[in-house]
């Protein structure tokens, strides 16, 4: 299905799976997970906003916020991500994007939900979108195109 990509010899010169697919398969997984839970807001703006008296206009600026601060990290996490390796930068936004999940379940001010959603969980989210791209393109020559549009 794809072009063949260098694989190391294994026993009695035969060649086995080439790594760099296991990559493009756990990426997608992480892609999909982490990009299947981040708008999950606006499911829970309507709600959270009548439940504790906000208006849907100041509830939904921490939403607008994280774009900005993802807008803003995302340029640099291709950097952070050459210097400090990608496992370091997609687990520490991994680990953002869950702690800020499970902070945002215990928010019940404004200033919470800005911080919570707009700074901790957009931190993380911006993060883990270019390392993900920048380390399957690095397993890839040919066919790098195909791979990193996952």
């Amino acid at each position: 299905m794809f072009a063949k990509e260098p694989a190391a010899a294994g026993p009695a010169g035969k060649r086995g799976l080439f790594y760099g697919y296991v990559v493009v398969a756990a990426a997608f997984v992480m892609w999909v997970t982490c990009w299947g839970m981040y708008p999950s807001f606006g499911i829970f703006l309507k709600p959270m906003a009548e439940e504790l008296g906000w208006t849907r206009t100041l509830t939904s600026g921490a939403y607008s916020l994280g774009t900005f601060v993802a807008a803003f990290l995302g340029a640099i996490a291709g950097r952070l991500s050459d210097r400090l390796g990608p496992r370091r930068v997609i687990g520490t936004g991994g680990a953002l994007l869950g702690i800020g999940f499970l902070l945002m379940s215990q928010a019940s001010t404004v200033w919470q939900v800005y911080l919570f959603w707009g700074l901790v969980t957009s931190a993380g989210m911006s993060v883990v979108g270019p390392a993900l791209i920048s380390t399957v393109s690095r397993w890839f020559v040919r066919r790098r195109g195909v791979l990193t549009s996952f």
